[in-house]
Parts: structure tokens; C-alpha cells; sequence
């Protein structure tokens, strides 16, 4: 069996992004909920349908890059796709399957909702019909398999770090936030009192998105110390052991994706604050406020266990009734 495909169970799932990690992930996330057979495809279009997709929609079988993968017979059940350059290989499968294959498009794909079975987008999109399913995060891959798969696989590294162990997911500058060198220095302050204060432990992982002299600045300020671990994105991602050891969960604000997929565990979740924001951030973070899923970092933790909070699960749940598939 190939990298790409991973068998779960009866129907067919391809998985279509342009390749890019997060959307690949989220979609992923979404299929191994739904427990189907997945196969990924990453597909690359030429250069026309790449500025105008998706409101140019003709001509769809001459869309594709050579380099893209290919898109034929057997079609697959259904069809998982997710990000702009995804929506006309999508319908491309929809018309060559003759309806065959069912057509759900997560996030929002700037046009009518009639082109597919279903759509999944963020709760503050203004996408309405009913075949609509809305989200308050994101679809992620976060399961109580990978949890405990984690646990055990980097046991050996996170045992020997003391309680309460802190883990501090960063993140990166994007269109509305700021993560400039004088955010980064409060950060690190707010830290080194956090983890003198506990007398535990900080596990910091970054993300693709961490500047690398971000963290380069976290790996000087805390090489000495034998109770802060920081990945240094080499070797296999300590993610899923991270969270499944962290006693606590404190994350940059910028993130949909981090911190829906935090709030699939039952540790408590702080949220670190960084300049700048927008209507969607905001919404999202208040509702899980409101929800006490999360709060605010504001120096302090704590450590009692919560309710998780896994919307993939209930999303996955919703799409099989508007699929009619079978439970």
C-alpha cells in the first residue's frame, strides 16, 4: 500500500488538496472520522484556472498541471476537498462520475453551494442553504488513538520532565496578527515567571509558521534550563505527545487549527494574546470562552481536567445523515 492510502473501512474517500499541510490535514482529519478508505490526491492546475478557479469553471479536463496527479476510473464514493485549487478537480469528478461520486468542499469556495452535496465552513461565513454543515473551529486529526499513541511514543523523552508540565504551542504571523521580536521577548518573560512560579515544567513546540528566529530565541533564552523542552523541528513531531503529557495547554491566539485541534483533549487551554486580529478570531475564540473550553493567559494555570470538545467527531456524525450513509 501506498504512503498515500490508508484503509479503514467500505467506502472510498479521495482526499483533494493542492498539497499544502493544512489543508490536506484538515480534510484527513475529516476522513478518518467518517472511517472511510482514504486516498490522497494532490492535484496542481495551470496557470489560467490557478488565478481564476473557482469562478472560472469551464473547460475543467484542461485545468490540470502536468505535474498533478491523476484524476480517473474507479471514482471514488466520495470526495473530500479542501482550499481554492481544489474545487474545480472536485467538480471535474462530479461531472466524469455522472453523480457517482459525492462532492463535499470544506471552508468557503466563493460560490454557490448548489455545486456540491454538502459544504462545511467556519460558523462566521456567510454560506447559508441545507446542505450546509457550519463550524466553530476547524476539522483536525486529534483522536483519543493519537493521544494515546503519542503518550507512549514519546514517553521516554516527556517522563523525565517534572509537574505540572506546561505545553506552549506556537505559532506565526499571519494577514492579522503580529509575532514581532518585542511580543516574542513578553512571551518568553511571561514563561520564565510561569515555570519559576510552578516549579514544573515548559514543553514548547512551534509550528511550521514559527519564524525560525523566533525560535532560535527561545532555544538561547532557555538552553540552560533542564525543565523547558523545545522542539527543534528535526526528527519525528512530538505533537500528539505533547498534548497527551502537557497537564495544561497555553497557545498563540492565531491559530483556528491549533487550538481546535487542543480542544480535543481534556487539558485546560489559556490563550496567549498577540497584536493585531480580526471579526473571525475574535468570534471564535469568544464563543469557546463562553463555552469554558478556553480563557485568556493571563500569568496563571491550572491544571483540572475539562470536557473536550472534538467537533470533527459531531461534523463526521452530521455528514453521514446528510449523506445518507449508513451508521
Amino acid at each position: 500500500m501506498s504512503d498515500n492510502q490508508k484503509t479503514c473501512w467500505q467506502k472510498t474517500c479521495w482526499v483533494i488538496t493542492d498539497g499544502s499541510a493544512g489543508m490536506e490535514n484538515q480534510a484527513l482529519g475529516l476522513a478518518e472520522a467518517l472511517e472511510c478508505s482514504i486516498t490522497v490526491k494532490r492535484i496542481r492546475l495551470k496557470q489560467f484556472w490557478t488565478l481564476f478557479a473557482p469562478f472560472f469553471r469551464g473547460l475543467k479536463r484542461f485545468c490540470f498541471h502536468k505535474e498533478s496527479e491523476s484524476l480517473s476510473p474507479p471514482w471514488p464514493d466520495l470526495v473530500l476537498a479542501c482550499g481554492r485549487r481544489s474545487v474545480l478537480p472536485a467538480l471535474f469528478i462530479k461531472e466524469e462520475s455522472k453523480g457517482r461520486s459525492q462532492i463535499v468542499y470544506l471552508q468557503n469556495p466563493k460560490i454557490s453551494p448548489k455545486h456540491f452535496d454538502v459544504l462545511i465552513c467556519p460558523h462566521h461565513d456567510k454560506v447559508r442553504g441545507k446542505n450546509v454543515i457550519k463550524m466553530l473551529g476547524a476539522p483536525h486529526r486529534v483522536t483519543d488513538f493519537e493521544l494515546k499513541q503519542g503518550y507512549q511514543d514519546f514517553a521516554s523523552l516527556f517522563s523525565k520532565y517534572k509537574g505540572p508540565r506546561i505545553g506552549v504551542i506556537l505559532g506565526g504571523p499571519n494577514k492579522v496578527f503580529n509575532f514581532s521580536i518585542k511580543t516574542v521577548h513578553t512571551i518568553i518573560e511571561d514563561l520564565l515567571k510561569l515555570q519559576r512560579d510552578s516549579g514544573g515544567s515548559l514543553l514548547i513546540s512551534p509550528s511550521r509558521r514559527t519564524p525560525q528566529n523566533v525560535v532560535s530565541l527561545f532555544q538561547e533564552t532557555f538552553s540552560h534550563n533542564p525543565n523547558v523542552y523545545i522542539w527543534d523541528r528535526t526528527g519525528k513531531n512530538p505533537y500528539f505527545g505533547l498534548l497527551a503529557w502537557s497537564d495544561a495547554l497555553l497557545i498563540t491566539i492565531d491559530s483556528v487549527s491549533m487550538t481546535s485541534e487542543a480542544c480535543a483533549t481534556t487539558k485546560p487551554i489559556f490563550i496567549i494574546r498577540l497584536p493585531g486580529g480580526s471579526k473571525k478570531f475574535s468570534s471564535f475564540h469568544e464563543a469557546l470562552i463562553q463555552m469554558k473550553r478556553t480563557q485568556w493567559f493571563n500569568g496563571t494555570f491550572f491544571t483540572t481536567p475539562v470536557p473536550s470538545f472534538n467537533e470533527t467527531k459531531q461534523v463526521a456524525q452530521h455528514l453521514k445523515k446528510l449523506l445518507k450513509w449508513e451508521s
